[in-house]
């Protein structure tokens, strides 16, 4: 990637020449291993940060199958700093040249318009042309910075791609599974921000001046070092460092802030204890796949702590019309049966999963017993819940919501999705406040 890539404000010339893409060099004999001093230091300057095993999968790789420095980028085509961090993996491939193989994952942040599509659009050109279009399309989308849909289709025509099928992989949206796992995927592994690299395993966030790189990249070569003298196949070096890394962000997240909690209004959902010692309010979006998996967790936390009232708030984010259109369902099922409706519509409507649309979401709805549909579509024409979903969102931003899941347990605002045991040691503390 790194010779590839063009940074933004940078040449627009593509390159002539690219390294073979998972292709192992011919075999050598294994090099000497390192000695003991050496081997310690590398150690000792790795132990500051923690391992992680990131699949690979089948995502996009450039360079060497047995380059024994393996870079899993998660990156964004419209993240400024993805764009300078082009540059400075130039340098790194420039010093380090054969050495290094990059691996990229799709993180599209929610708030950048079209970065959603840019990434789909690469995964197509994949689709049509393998890796080879995927990193043609990679270095245009940097390189031009334009990511509207006309230009992803000047694109797709400047390399000579099948311009129909492509505009109607953007139309259908066939890649965006592919796309939204490589972001759950980073989640996973406490993936907050972009640009974000994991080198051999190695965490490493930003857009980190080459010497970043290099301080970490120098003791992983002694590590690899060891690994072949002992006799690992260069080609299955990755697995073998990373084999004993964490499966999930081993960092530990930031605790959670305190704030003012608002006011539990008439119109929101609620369960649990009707006299509760402690209010969770759930700030969530039918459509957000990461609120999905809160769920059972939810539903843990209210058996495990009978005392505590479980509170729903509206909070669709923009890009997610149908989290927009499920809520106004969801509260015009709650104007029609109560709480117990809204819950079952809720557990439903999750279960059911994406995509979402407002037919799916009416038949959903009409699933539950005792909802009309007809009431539920006049409703929707007439946005009578509107003014609900408006002020949950107002409330969650008077105290800092942005994202969801977001959870206020009490007065504690917890970001993101957490373990069961966070949540509970949360749960503890706010109760133990009183």
């Amino acid at each position: 990637m790194l010779a590839l890539l063009i940074a933004c404000g940078g040449a627009t010339e593509r390159p002539t020449t690219r390294p073979p893409t998972a292709q192992a060099s011919p075999s050598e004999a294994p090099p000497e291993a390192p000695d003991e001093a050496e081997l310690a230091e590398a150690r000792a300057r790795l132990a500051a940060h923690p391992l992680h095993r990131v699949p690979l999968g089948d995502a996009p790789v450039w360079g060497l199958s047995d380059a024994p420095i393996t870079i899993v980028a998660f990156t964004d085509f419209e993240c400024p700093y993805c764009a300078r961090a082009v540059t400075i993996l130039e340098a790194v491939k420039a010093r380090y040249r054969d050495q290094i193989r990059v691996v990229l994952r799709h993180n599209p942040l929610p708030y950048h318009e079209h970065a959603a599509a840019a990434h789909e659009a690469a995964e197509e050109a994949r689709a049509q042309a393998g890796d080879q279009g995927f990193w043609d399309m990679h270095d245009r989308l940097f390189a031009f910075r334009d990511l509207s849909r006309e230009k992803l289709v000047q694109h797709a025509r400047a390399l000579d791609l099948d311009v129909a099928r492509f505009e109607l992989a953007l139309t259908d949206r066939r890649h965006r599974e592919r796309v939204e796992a490589d972001v759950a995927l980073g989640r996973t592994f406490g993936v907050t921000g972009t640009p974000t690299f994991f080198v051999n395993g190695r965490k490493l966030t930003g857009a980190k001046p080459p010497e970043a790189f290099a301080d970490l990249i120098e003791p992983l070569l002694v590590e690899a070092q060891e690994r072949l003298a002992a006799g690992t196949p260069a080609g299955a070096l990755y697995d073998v460092v990373t084999a004993d890394g964490a499966t999930e962000a081993v960092e530990a997240p930031r605790g959670p802030r305190r704030v003012e909690a608002p006011s539990v209004p008439e119109h929101a959902p609620r369960r649990g204890a009707s006299d509760p010692e402690l209010v969770v309010q759930v700030f969530s979006d039918f459509e957000c796949p990461y609120c999905r998996r809160v769920v059972p967790l939810l539903e843990r936390l209210e058996v495990d702590f009978p005392a505590i009232q479980i509170v729903w708030r509206h909070f669709p984010l923009t890009q997610h019309e149908g989290g927009r259109i499920a809520s106004e369902v969801g509260a015009a099922v709650h104007a029609q049966l109560g709480d117990d409706g809204f819950w079952a519509f809720h557990d439903a409507l999750f279960a059911a999963g994406r995509p979402l649309d407002r037919a799916r979401i009416v038949a959903i709805a009409g699933t539950v017993d005792g909802v009309s549909v007809e009431a539920i579509e006049h409703a929707l024409d007439a946005r009578s819940h509107r003014l609900e979903v408006a002020r949950d969102l107002e409330a969650g931003r008077r105290v800092g919501v942005r994202s969801t899941p977001t959870i206020l347990v009490g007065d504690r605002l917890v970001r993101g999705t957490r373990s069961y045991l966070e949540l509970e040691e949360i749960v503890d503390l706010a109760l133990d406040d009183g």
